[in-house]
């Protein structure tokens, strides 16, 4: 492990000077190679030799030869340098035909049952050596806060207030919608508000309640609903709704994979509902990470093409 207090007593430019010395073994050619004047790189290389304890370079005729210690130096200082220069100056990329990455991603999982299926087709088409690892809110855990952590790569979540050193990109304007049993209700989509009152519902709650963001809007117009169930598990909502005469209010991307698998009908809910903007989040300091920017396309891409035009929204 490295111990970043044991650097404080090396002058790291001391190196440089030291690299220009083995390459150039002359004082005035290192100062010209390096853009400094001569009593500087003499200066540095004063310093060097107390901090090794040795010559280093010994005038021999015109040029000035390494001691062995200089030459010890130099087989392990090289690299290091090299790796350092190409680190800062050419950022790897990123080919995801051979990458070996674990992307983490914090979620909901009814987010997760809608673009994971795609994201995961993609990843194992483009970058069959890279794993995902999805991470989903609870009590104990925060996407947003473990973005700060460094505990996840990226959030998928609806849109909050985003802190300047975090950066977002909006995936897609979702409506809220409700999904059913068509067969099992006796009733087709578009469904009304007596309909949609008529039957108990289930809802999706991170808090432990049976209380949500419908019935406030139910409450403001003087009306109630019965909700039968609250779970935070999103993936149980389509067996439930199978054997129970009961509606779901639901993202609209994760109906539609519900709708497709379960053969459940999709309805435009009964109620004025502003929609849910869906956002990619990450950490300004992962900008320029290529391998996450590569993540991020996909998430991306995945995203928009799981929100099916308006005219399909419903069946």
């Amino acid at each position: 492990m490295i111990n970043e207090s044991d650097f404080r007593r090396i002058d790291l430019n001391l190196l440089v000077v030291f690299a220009a010395l083995m390459r150039e073994r002359s004082v005035s050619r290192a100062a010209s190679r390096l853009f400094l004047g001569q009593p500087a790189v003499s200066a540095a290389l004063k310093r060097l030799r107390e901090l090794c304890d040795d010559q280093l370079f010994v005038r021999t005729g015109k040029e000035m030869s390494p001691t062995p210690r200089a030459v010890q130096l130099a087989a392990r200082i090289g690299p290091s340098l090299q790796a350092i220069r190409d680190a800062i100056a050419e950022p790897s990329g990123f080919d995801p035909a051979t990458a070996k990455q674990v992307f983490r991603i914090g979620t909901s999982d009814a987010i997760e049952v809608a673009l994971l299926p795609s994201l995961m087709a993609r990843l194992r088409e483009q970058a069959p050596g890279c794993s995902v690892i999805v991470r989903s809110p609870n009590a104990r855990f925060n996407a947003r806060t473990a973005l700060d952590a460094d505990e996840v790569d990226v959030v998928i979540g609806p849109a909050d207030t985003i802190p300047s050193w975090q950066r977002s990109e909006v995936i897609a304007t979702v409506q809220f919608v409700c999904l059913f049993d068509a067969a099992r209700l006796g009733i087709t989509a578009p469904i009304t508000l007596a309909q949609f009152l008529g039957f108990p519902h289930l809802l999706t709650t991170f808090a432990g309640d049976l209380h949500g963001f419908v019935d406030e809007l139910l409450a403001a117009r003087g009306l109630k609903r019965q909700v039968i169930l609250g779970t935070p598990h999103f993936g149980v909502l389509p067996m439930v709704l199978r054997q129970t005469d009961s509606i779901v209010t639901l993202p609209q991307l994760s109906a539609q994979m519900f709708s497709a698998q379960f053969g459940l009908a999709v309805s435009p809910l009964p109620l004025p509902v502003e929609p849910m903007s869906l956002v990619l989040q990450w950490s300004a300091t992962t900008e320029q990470d290529p391998a996450l920017a590569w993540l991020r396309a996909q998430v991306l891409a995945c995203g928009r093409a799981a929100i099916r035009p308006a005219d399909d929204r419903t069946a």
